[in-house]
Formats: C-alpha cells, structure tokens, sequence
C-alpha cells in the first residue's frame, strides 16, 4: 500500500515534533527536580542557620543563669538551683537535639555532635560548681570560661560551614540545570 505524498511529507514532521515535545518534557523535568533538590538545600540551611541562632541564644541564657546562681549572695535552695538550671539547660538540649537532626551535611552533622560534646563538658562543669553534682575536683572559672568559648566558637564555626556548604551546594546544582551549549 502506498503512502500519499502529504502523509509522506506530514509523518516525519509529525515524528519530529513529538520527540521535541519529549526533550522538552525531559529537560523541564530535570529542571523540575533540580530546583526542587535547591529548594530542599535552602530549606535545610535555613533550618540549620536558625536552629544555629536559637542555639546561641539558649546557650548565652543559660549561661546567665549560671551567672546569676553563682553570683547570688543569699542561700538559694538546691531544688530552686536545680530547677532554674534544668529549665533553660533543658531548653538548650532541645534545640541540640533537633539540630543533630539537621541533615544538610556530613560535615555539620559532624560540628553539631562537637558542639554536643563540648556542652555535655560544660554542663558537667557547671552541675558541679552549682552544687548538683558530687566530684573529687572543683571546675574553676577559668576552666568554665574556657568551655563556654568553646562551645561559642563552635557554634560560630558552625554557621560558617552551614553558609558554605548550602553555597557551594547550590553552586553545583545551578551548574547542572544551566543549558549546555553547542560547543561543548
């Protein structure tokens, strides 16, 4: 059976028009998925970057009350000390414990369980110059303050790589979605 000439002409324009639709399909799904995998690093760096502020902050509220408790001139009863102190050091864990959640990086994660540590060593510290905790030796001031700028130094270091990684993350994926050229 023989073709008509139109149809002859008509098929492979017919042809060449869906497989354009289905490149373009193709690419606008790819750039789909790439903006939505830039959408979920922005997401998770600003969850990171906010739980890093909510951090900082808890961590410089507690850190008064250790201040204020120590600081105090009148005998203040263990179970008031206790509760002052769990109160905001509470608080502060919380936040610990949803940022060790925060799945923007390895790297991060790997910062946020140091943060972790050093507040589990300040903690300890501070349990046992408030009166909490029993110990053979004394944490100094010094030793305190130490931590403490540690534990803020971290935090600030945190920050840091939480800005890079969510740029250089989005970098790379802005280099995938950009149209390659025909030269290359």
């Amino acid at each position: 059976m023989a073709l008509s000439v139109r149809f002859q002409i008509l098929l492979p324009l017919i042809l060449s028009i869906l497989a354009g639709l289905g490149a373009a399909a193709l690419v606008g799904s790819q750039a789909i998925d790439g903006q939505a995998h830039i959408e979920r690093v922005v997401q998770d760096a600003i969850a990171a970057k906010t739980l890093a502020a909510r951090t900082g902050a808890q961590f410089e509220n507690v850190s008064a009350v250790v201040t204020n408790l120590l600081g105090m001139t009148t005998f203040v009863s263990a179970d008031e000390v206790n509760k002052r102190f769990g109160k905001t050091n509470g608080a502060l864990e919380t936040t610990l414990a949803e940022f060790s959640g925060n799945s923007l990086s390895p790297a991060v994660s790997a910062d946020v369980k140091k943060l972790g540590d050093l507040h589990a060593v300040w903690r300890s510290d501070v349990r046992i110059l408030l009166g909490l905790d029993r110990a053979n030796a004394i944490p100094t001031a010094e030793q305190l303050a130490r931590s403490r700028a540690a534990i803020l130094t971290k935090i600030l270091d945190i920050n840091t790589l939480v800005d890079k990684t969510a740029s250089d993350t989005v970098a790379s994926a802005g280099m995938r979605l950009r149209p390659r050229s025909a030269t290359s």
